[in-house]
Parts: structure tokens; sequence; C-alpha cells
């Protein structure tokens, strides 16, 4: 099961973010005025987009003595990566960012990370990713151990804000509610396929 966050209305919606070689731009009239270097992969954006929903960022901004236009910051830690800033990046610019059991964990890491709350802005990506795991991930059996067979690369993220405890617990009341669930071997989950449903993320 999936959900859809953004406001993208278009493949050419100005502000959409593209890839081209090994770094990332943003389609745009307006010619990118920061630089975030993850893992040696270049992002080049803009400060108000950050700045209006990453709090770290934001503070970064603040604290440099950075006076160049196209200024530059390397962001060290950040969880996933590069594909993982990749997420907040898109959300920052209203693209569509889906959120699904194989993602989810690294998606919300990424937004703990940055700092991307509701002080920030409404319905921010790290309260976007908090309905999900409890509206969908944690009242579903495949879909919590997909995300438990996805969480790599932000293993110690994941535990450090109690994610994958949460997961396995979900477990364990869904396999005393119905044991024939616990019967199901964990490494096939890969060819399994989570309901088509699509959560609108309202309440």
């Amino acid at each position: 099961m999936a959900t859809d966050v953004g406001e993208e209305d278009g493949n050419d919606r100005a502000g959409r973010l593209y890839r081209q070689g090994n770094d990332w731009f943003c389609r745009s009239g307006l010619r990118s005025d920061i630089v975030i270097e993850v893992e040696r992969i270049l992002f080049h954006l803009h400060k108000f987009p950050l700045i209006s929903k990453c709090g770290k960022i934001a503070q970064i901004i603040k604290s440099s003595q950075n006076t160049e236009e196209d200024e530059k910051h390397i962001l060290v830690g950040c969880p996933g990566g590069p594909d993982g800033f990749s997420y907040a990046a898109r959300f920052c610019y209203d693209n569509i960012v889906e959120l699904k059991p194989t993602n989810i964990l690294m998606v919300h890491c990424v937004a703990d990370f940055l700092e991307m709350t509701e002080e920030y802005s409404e319905e921010n990506l790290l309260k976007k990713t908090e309905n999900f795991i409890n509206a969908v991930l944690l009242q579903n059996w495949k879909d919590c151990l997909g995300a438990l067979q996805s969480f790599q690369d932000c293993a110690s993220e994941a535990e450090h804000l109690q994610i994958v405890q949460k997961c396995v617990n979900a477990l364990s009341v869904m396999a005393c509610k119905d044991p024939t669930m616990a019967e199901w071997p964990m490494m096939m989950y890969g060819s399994l396929q989570s309901p088509g449903a699509v959560y609108s993320g309202m309440e």
C-alpha cells in the first residue's frame, strides 16, 4: 500500500527536480543559489524552498559565513545518502513523493534528520511519514515485513527512532490475533504484493 504526498500537477511543473549525470537540478526560471553536497552528489537548489521546510538546513545557512551567490554546503550523515535527501528535496518543491513500505523508514529518518517539523511548515514531511507509519504500515503484516527488510541504508537511525521496535510490536500483536500469519516465510515477501488501494492521508 502506498500514498503520494506533495502537490505536483504535471510533469512540466516549474520546480520539478531532475537528475542529470550524477547531480540534481531544479527546473525553474530562477538560478540556483545553493548547492547541497551529499556523498559527492550535488543538488543545485534554491534556499527558500529548503529553509521553509527544513530546520536543519535553515540553521546551516543562518550560521554560515558564506557570502557567495551560489553557496555550497556539505550535508554529512544524511540517512539514505543522496537517495534519502532527494525525497526531502522533492517534497520541498512540492514534487510528488510516494510513501510506501520499501521507502518509508528512510524517508521518515531523513525528515527527522532535516527537522522537517510543523514548526517550519504545516503538514510537513515528518508528520506525513508518521501518519503513514501509524495508519498504514503498522496495520498490515506484509507492509511491516517489507519495511523491516528494506531499512539497511538507515538502520541506526531507524533503531534510534524506535520505528523497528514499533514494527516488531505490531507484528507481535497481529500474530497473536491471527497465529497463521506467523507461518508466512519472511523471505518470501519479495514475491508478495500489497493491496492496490492508495492511502489518502485523510483521517
